[in-house]
C-alpha cells in the first residue's frame, strides 16, 4: 500500500485568501503586474500539482475496483442515454430544434450582470461604481473561456447546451501566468482567470488514483462522506493518461431528479425513444416517396436475353445477375426481372396522412422537453390567439424557472471569482468593512410581448400605478437594463423640454432666453 503522506499534496494556498493578502498592496504601477504573476505562479502551482498526481498508476497508487452499486448502474444508463441525446441533437432537425429553442429562450444574446453596489449614500457615487464595476467585468468577458477561446456569453450558451444534451457540465477555473490571446494585431495580454467546459465523455473510471478510503464512480471520487473531492479527466489525446482535478476548483452542475443523485441524465431522456420513432417514420415515408416517383417496373415473364428489347444494360454493370434476374436501369427507376413465379407486390402505403401522426409525436416530445408544439416545430400555421398566449405564457414560466437554475449553477459562482480575482488585480476597489461585495443580478433575455403588445404594456402600465409592480421589475423582466432605460429616459424628457421651449418662443416671436433687465438711470 502506497504512503500517501509522500504523494504532492496541493497548495493550500486558495484564491480568495491571496485576494484578501493583496488587498493592502498599492492598484497601480509595477504592484499591479506584480500580482498578475503571483496569481499566474498559484496556477502554475496547481498545474504542477495535477500532472505530478496524474503520474501514479494502479501499480503505485492506491487503486483499486468499485464493485457494482445502483450509482455505478445509473451512471451507464445515464452515459448510453447521453450517446444517444447527443446523435439526436446533433442528426436530427427536432432534436436539435429542442435544445436550440430552449437556451436561446434561456440565454439569449447573453445573460449580463448589473451591479447592485450601494456603499455611497451619494446616487451618482453609486452608478458611477456600479457603472465601472460592469465595464471591467465586460472587458474580462471578452475573453473568459478558453479551449476554444470565446466570450462568456458564448460559453453561458455552451455550458446550458451540455448541460441539456449530456445532463451535466464541467467548468475547470483556471490561472495561467502570462496568457495571451489573438486579436487583429497578434497576441495581446488577457486576465489570467479564466474558465475551461470540459465534455462529460472525458469522466473516467479506468486507471484512475483516488486518495486512501474514497473511491471513484463514473469518474468522480467521493470521500466517505459521499461528498465529491475530484473529478478524473481523461487526457484529450490520450484516454490512458488521466488528471485528478479537485472538486474545489471544477463546477460542476447538473439538475436533481431524485434524492442520492451522483450525476446528472440528459434532459431528453424522456424524449429520446420517440425522436428515433418520429425519425424512422419521417425517413421510411419519405423513401416510400421516392420509390413511387421514380419508373419502377417488375418483369415476371422470361423474355429472353434482353429485357425490354433496344434498353441498353448501364456502363459497368452485368445484366445477369448470379441468381439468374436480369436488371436494366433507367434513369428515373429500375426495371428487374425476377423469372417466372417470383413476382411479388409492392407493400401497399399506409392508409392516412403522415401531417397528423408528425403533430401528434411532436406534442408528446414537446411535453417530455417542456416545449410547445409551436416552439418545436416552428408551425404557429394553426395556433389561435388565445392558443397562441396561454402557451407563450406557459413557457416562458419554464425558462423563468431554467433561467433562475442556471444563475444559481453557474453565474453566482464565476461572479464571485471575478470579484475576488478583479479586487486583487486592482480592477476594482476593495468594499469597506462589513459592506456587500459587489452584490448583483442577471439579466433575463429580451422577451418580446409579441402576442398583444399592446394590452400587456396597459396591464403592466396599471400594475405600476396601482402599486403591484414597479418600473425595474418591469423592465427586468422583459429583460432591459432598468437604469439605463431611465436614464435615457430621463434624457430624451430634457432635450424634449428646451425643444418646446424654444418652439414656443419661435411662435410668440420671443427670444429663446429673455434679455436681463436694464440697469435704473440707464439710456432709454
Amino acid at each position: 500500500m502506497t504512503d500517501h503522506a509522500t504523494q504532492p499534496q496541493p497548495p493550500d494556498l486558495r484564491p480568495p485568501a491571496l485576494a484578501r493578502a493583496l488587498r493592502a498592496i498599492g492598484f497601480a504601477g509595477p504592484a499591479r503586474a506584480w500580482r498578475e504573476d503571483v496569481l499566474a505562479e498559484y496556477g502554475q502551482a496547481l498545474s504542477r500539482w495535477y500532472l505530478d498526481a496524474a503520474k501514479s498508476n494502479s501499480q503505485t497508487g492506491d487503486w483499486r475496483r468499485i464493485n457494482a452499486t445502483p450509482d455505478v448502474v445509473v451512471a451507464s444508463d445515464a452515459r448510453l442515454a447521453r450517446e444517444r441525446a447527443a446523435y439526436l441533437v446533433a442528426s436530427t432537425e427536432y432534436g436539435h430544434r429542442a435544445v436550440e429553442s430552449m437556451v436561446d429562450a434561456t440565454i439569449g444574446a447573453g445573460i449580463r450582470t448589473q451591479m447592485a453596489v450601494r456603499w455611497s449614500r451619494d446616487e451618482a457615487t453609486a452608478v458611477r461604481m456600479n457603472n465601472e464595476a460592469e465595464d471591467a467585468k465586460a472587458r474580462w468577458a471578452e475573453v473568459a473561456f478558453l479551449k476554444p477561446a470565446m466570450h462568456l456569453f458564448d460559453g453561458q450558451n455552451l455550458w446550458l447546451k451540455s448541460t441539456m444534451q449530456d445532463g451535466q457540465a464541467f467548468v475547470y477555473r483556471r490561472y495561467i501566468r502570462n496568457r495571451k490571446v489573438r486579436g487583429l494585431r497578434g497576441l495581446r495580454p488577457a486576465p489570467a482567470l479564466c474558465y475551461e467546459v470540459i465534455p462529460t465523455s472525458r469522466l473516467t473510471d479506468v486507471m484512475v488514483h483516488p486518495v486512501a478510503g474514497h473511491e471513484v464512480v463514473g469518474g468522480i471520487e467521493y470521500d466517505a462522506d459521499g461528498e465529491a473531492v475530484a473529478y478524473h479527466i481523461a487526457d484529450d489525446g490520450y484516454n490512458y493518461k488521466t488528471y485528478r482535478l479537485p472538486a474545489e476548483h471544477v463546477l460542476h452542475n447538473f439538475r436533481v431528479d431524485r434524492p442520492g443523485q451522483r450525476q446528472g441524465i440528459t434532459w431528453l431522456a424522456p424524449v429520446v425513444q420517440s425522436l428515433f420513432m418520429l425519425r424512422d417514420i419521417v425517413e421510411y415515408k419519405l423513401i416510400q416517396y421516392k420509390v413511387q416517383s421514380a419508373l419502377c417496373v417488375l418483369v415476371s415473364q422470361d423474355t429472353g436475353p434482353g429485357i425490354v428489347p433496344g434498353l441498353p444494360t448501364p456502363l459497368g454493370q452485368s445484366q445477369t445477375a448470379a441468381a439468374g434476374a436480369q436488371r436494366q436501369f433507367l434513369q428515373a427507376g429500375m426495371i428487374h426481372n425476377v423469372g417466372p413465379g417470383r413476382v411479388t407486390a409492392f407493400q401497399p402505403s399506409p392508409s392516412g396522412d403522415l401531417d397528423p401522426l408528425s403533430r401528434l409525436c411532436l406534442r408528446g416530445i414537446g411535453v417530455g422537453f417542456g416545449l410547445s408544439y409551436e416552439r418545436l416545430s416552428g408551425d404557429y400555421t394553426q395556433v389561435s390567439f388565445a392558443g397562441g398566449r396561454l402557451t407563450e405564457n406557459a413557457f416562458k414560466d419554464r425558462v423563468d424557472v431554467v433561467h433562475a437554475w442556471y444563475c444559481r449553477g453557474l453565474e453566482r459562482p464565476l461572479h464571485q471569482d471575478w470579484v475576488d480575482y478583479a479586487m486583487a488585480v486592482g480592477d476594482i476597489p476593495a468594499p469597506p468593512a462589513k459592506a456587500d461585495p459587489y452584490a448583483a443580478t442577471f439579466t433575463r433575455p429580451r422577451w418580446r410581448r409579441g402576442v398583444n403588445p399592446v394590452q400587456e404594456v396597459q396591464a403592466a402600465i396599471l400594475a405600476i400605478d396601482n402599486g403591484l409592480s414597479n418600473h425595474y421589475q418591469e423592465l427586468a423582466e422583459a429583460g432591459y437594463d432598468a437604469t439605463e432605460v431611465l436614464e435615457g429616459a430621463s434624457r430624451i424628457k430634457g432635450f424634449a423640454r428646451k425643444d418646446l421651449q424654444l418652439a414656443i418662443a419661435k411662435a410668440l416671436d420671443l427670444d429663446p432666453e429673455p434679455a436681463a433687465p436694464a440697469e435704473p438711470g440707464a439710456d432709454q
